[in-house]
């Protein structure tokens, strides 16, 4: 018996006008509704990214991940920079 799925893709028009990656927090908000999500969703979005990225420490250390303290600092830059500070003034301001 074949089980068919659908996969929610963005139109055409939409994939194709974004080439590359998205490297600012401010640009993905802004262009929010590309992938089909109102301000709402996106604030939401912004706010689970961050719960999760701000206990990264915690998580690494975790006898799941196994880091251990000295090796912290090498991973700091993909979690601790100016786009963190940009997405907590997002998330408390009216954006």
């Amino acid at each position: 018996m074949a089980v068919w799925r659908t996969q929610r893709t963005a139109p055409e028009s939409i994939q194709a006008s974004l080439t590359g990656p998205i490297t600012s927090i401010k640009t993905l908000f802004e262009l929010a509704n590309r992938f089909m999500l109102d301000a709402n969703q996106a604030r939401a979005t912004l706010s689970d990214v961050l719960k999760a990225i701000t206990s990264w420490r915690t998580v690494a250390l975790s006898a799941e991940v196994g880091l251990k303290p000295q090796e912290l600092d090498d991973f700091s830059p993909a979690f601790e920079h100016e786009e963190l500070d940009l997405a907590q003034s997002l998330l408390a301001s009216n954006y």
